[in-house]
């Protein structure tokens, strides 16, 4: 251990305190999710957790596996954020190109601009809703 805290820390010790973090915390859970003072089904005890995991990693959820699953949504992700870059891309070339584009554009970014990141989630949520109830009951074969 240092005494000095203006000396910095060593790799062992930061090793050492983040193993004893990671212990103090898997304590904390076990202790609560054992007592029982918290429902099961709301805080499972950690080898529940990694038991469950294990199981949906082979077993289907929903008709598909996780890792399934996690391609699904990543395939999404994927697809979504190409669009952005096309669409970007394109649009801020012609916006350099024809000064009536930019003319026309830029007034609706400035406007948006404003609004808050998290402010999007509800719209997000809004539009996002039905598309996924269609993928969900496509996927489990309803």
């Amino acid at each position: 251990m240092r005494l000095d805290p203006r000396l910095p820390i060593a790799r062992s010790e930061t090793v050492m305190l983040g193993g004893v973090g990671l212990l103090a915390f898997l304590g904390l859970w076990s202790g609560i999710a054992a007592s029982g003072y918290v429902p099961r089904s709301f805080l499972p005890a950690p080898w529940e957790m990694i038991a469950r995991f294990a199981h949906l990693l082979t077993n289907s959820f929903a008709g598909f596996t996780l890792p399934q699953h996690l391609a699904s949504s990543l395939g999404r992700y994927g697809m979504g954020f190409g669009l952005a870059i096309a669409i970007g891309i394109l649009l801020g070339l012609m916006m350099g190109w024809f000064r009536w584009l930019d003319d026309v554009v830029t007034p609706i970014f400035d406007a948006l601009r404003f609004i808050a990141p998290i402010a999007w989630v509800p719209f997000a949520m809004i539009g996002w809703w039905a598309s996924d109830l269609r993928i969900v009951r496509h996927e489990s074969g309803d």
